[in-house]
């Protein structure tokens, strides 16, 4: 399901489609007459059907994410009831059978609208399992939603009963083990794991997770200095004696618990002796690469940085390069936070834009909003000069969480206020200083220091620099580009007249505002897409096509294009195309540009008509306006083939503004 492009369903189905598409599930809800027979069939198809659900929302614009979260609450409230297996789709049997569907489910239920997410919360605290509670806990970043959960936690008490299945014990007694916050409860789901192992593959797993607990008790233990510990761990009893079974000492769990044991002495000497634990994990990675042996070493080599070293960041590179190389080796290695965190600010550090976003845009969305990540995101996004759009991400955040501890919510007031003095600092403070840029000499290395640093402003420092006349806002340097190209397209008037499809010319004159886009802006990482998918019809009938959406360095859409051609002023072909403009501008870009390719004798009178049409016409999506006050300004272009239109939409009382660029073909 998940190589299944399922937007282009979404794209395709009118509204009362989706709602049918959402909410197919409630027809096997409503019938409770099944006999027992049947009960894992219904079940697995509203598993089916939910997990639908969840690749629809990730894919979906806004409006729809409302409509799919309200079929989800529904299926989840009437098919979560712990105490009745016939209505519980995330029962262990399935569970472990199948997918892991409660996990996926919590991760997108982080992103969900506050109402619907209280909803759930509320509902699933009562009636589901202690495991999937548990779950909760480990796939949620919300202070708010941690703080309930521990609430309902303090109010239960732990036992045989509360599970079903030994893998929701082996599962909730790791995840308590490797949260702090949970210690308390490894006691007694150890011990329930104990009296339920009944084979030796449980038996097993049973004696490794003991070891490694005892391990890390004494790890603990304040009380006790590093040498006392080592002691202590080295009289732990290894559970295992299976060395002179395997050929290979890398199969023997006895050796794979006495490596466990090497790697919690390696996390003793961390503080105090770095190289230490950096030479005993170089040891153990030689015996076997594990992530989280890994991760480690990337950490203390890290540590072992002098920051006023003048080779610093290049070792830090290395560090990071040398934990890729092993990486490769990891066998179905998920990452987790810690690996996420470390590998973030590592790349924030180094300022590497490149890997940054790519682990920032394959990490889980619900960590997006944890509170160890948010800091380095700022961190990265003020380096790279986007500091409103850190200022934003930190708004977002405050709103996510509600209740955030005090020292961290200190930390984070620090960030934002520094980022809008700097932010200030950059928009209002004029440079008093001229320099003769004649004098200034740059050896290739500084300059390509410079051009990076330029390269990786924001966009509307962008609009600034590049114009050559003057400067200009980011809108006005949009409108620019777009009037160069479209004297570009002019000058290649003669390759369309050799052509008679329609179809073929749109595509063809797409093909090079796309091309001209990309080797205009490419320099500063601007993109141009031909023909996306996205959005919906103007008739609701059939999926739209943006004909061309343009994104910024950070993917995020700058503008739209929506393009046609016009042999004649007629009212319905302008229509249509003006009533596509909302449903293709899901993510509510503040600037479209209409290009409209003319073929008529008289090009002048068309503007002319084109224009007295438009300013009299409401648009399909937008807010009314009062369109006797609605007003069409015309821009020099500059030229006589090129008419460029300007007038001011609105989408909730959100300003929109939209070009017109008609070109005479003829």
């Amino acid at each position: 399901m998940d190589q299944f492009d399922w937007s282009l369903l979404v794209q395709l189905s009118t509204n009362k489609q989706k709602e049918s598409l959402f909410n197919s599930s409630t027809t096997l809800i409503s019938n409770k007459d099944y006999k027992d027979d049947d009960v894992f069939h219904i079940l697995h198809t509203i598993r089916v059907h939910f997990r639908f659900l969840l690749n629809l929302y990730k894919i979906s614009v806004e409006k729809d994410k409302v409509l799919i979260e309200n079929a989800l609450v529904i299926i989840v409230k009437e098919y979560t009831d712990n105490t009745d297996w016939k209505k519980n789709i995330f029962q262990p049997f399935l569970e472990k059978n199948e997918h892991n569907l409660i996990g996926m489910f919590l991760e997108f239920f982080n992103q969900f609208h506050n109402d619907n997410r209280k909803e759930i919360l509320a509902y699933l605290l009562n009636n589901t399992s202690i495991a999937n509670i548990f779950e909760v806990l480990k796939y949620s970043t919300s202070t708010e939603i941690r703080k309930e959960v521990f609430k309902k936690l303090k109010t239960r008490q732990i036992g045989e009963e509360d599970f079903s299945h030994m893998f929701e014990i082996i599962d909730t007694l790791v995840l308590t083990l490797n949260e702090n916050e949970l210690e308390d409860y490894s006691e007694p789901l150890l011990d329930i794991l104990e009296n339920n192992q009944k084979s030796d593959h449980f038996k097993k797993i049973y004696k490794e997770i003991k070891y490694k607990k005892d391990l890390l008790k004494i790890f603990n233990q304040k009380v006790l200095q590093t040498k006392d510990k080592i002691k202590k761990l080295n009289k732990v009893e290894n559970p295992f004696n299976d060395r002179k079974n395997f050929g290979s000492f890398k199969q023997s769990m006895q050796e794979e618990m006495e490596r466990h044991r090497r790697f919690i002495v390696a996390l003793l000497y961390f503080e105090e002796e770095p190289e230490k634990t950096y030479k005993i994990l170089k040891a153990i990675l030689n015996d076997s690469i594990q992530p989280i042996y890994a991760l480690n070493l990337l950490i203390v080599r890290c540590k072992l940085l002098n920051k006023d070293d003048d080779n610093y960041l290049e070792s830090y590179k290395d560090a990071l390069l040398e934990w890729e190389n092993l990486s490769i080796q990891f066998e179905n290695n998920i990452l987790d936070k810690s690996e996420y965190v470390i590998l973030l600010e590592g790349y924030q550090i180094i300022n590497n834009f490149d890997k940054f976003l790519y682990y920032w845009n394959t990490m889980p969305e619900y960590l997006k909003n944890d509170l160890d990540i948010v800091p380095i995101r700022c961190k990265f996004l003020q380096k790279q000069q986007m500091s409103a759009t850190a200022i934003k991400y930190l708004e977002e955040v405050f709103i996510f969480h509600k209740e955030i501890d005090k020292s961290k919510k200190d930390e984070l007031e620090k960030i934002k206020d520094d980022l809008v003095n700097e932010y200030e600092v950059a928009y209002k403070s004029k440079q008093i200083l001229k320099i003769n840029s004649s004098s200034i000499i740059l050896t290739p290395e500084e300059a390509k220091v410079y051009w990076l640093k330029i390269k990786n402003m924001i966009d509307e420092h962008h609009a600034k620099i590049f114009p050559r006349e003057e400067e200009l806002s980011l809108e006005e340097f949009i409108l620019e580009n777009m009037r160069l190209i479209s004297l570009e397209l002019l000058e290649r008037r003669e390759n369309v007249k050799n052509k008679s499809k329609k179809l073929f010319i749109e595509d063809m004159i797409n093909d090079w505002v796309t091309s001209l886009i990309n080797q205009r802006m490419g320099f500063i990482n601007w993109s141009a897409r031909d023909q996306s998918r996205g959005g919906n019809s103007a008739t609701d009938k059939s999926a739209g096509e943006r004909d061309i959406i343009v994104s910024n360095q950070s993917k995020d859409d700058l503008f739209l294009i929506e393009a046609f051609r016009l042999f004649g002023c007629s009212r319905q072909t302008i229509k249509s195309h003006m009533d596509k403009l909302d449903g293709y501008n899901a993510k509510g870009c503040n600037v479209v540009v209409v290009l409209v390719y003319c073929k008529v004798k008289e090009f002048f009178t068309l503007c002319n008509n084109y224009k007295n049409y438009l300013v009299n016409q409401q648009y399909k999506g937008f807010d009314n306006t009062n369109l006797s006050n609605n007003i069409f300004d015309e821009i020099d272009s500059k030229k006589v083939n090129l008419k460029i239109f300007k007038e001011i939409r609105k989408k909730n009382n959100k300003e929109i503004t939209l070009y017109h660029l008609l070109s005479d073909f003829e």
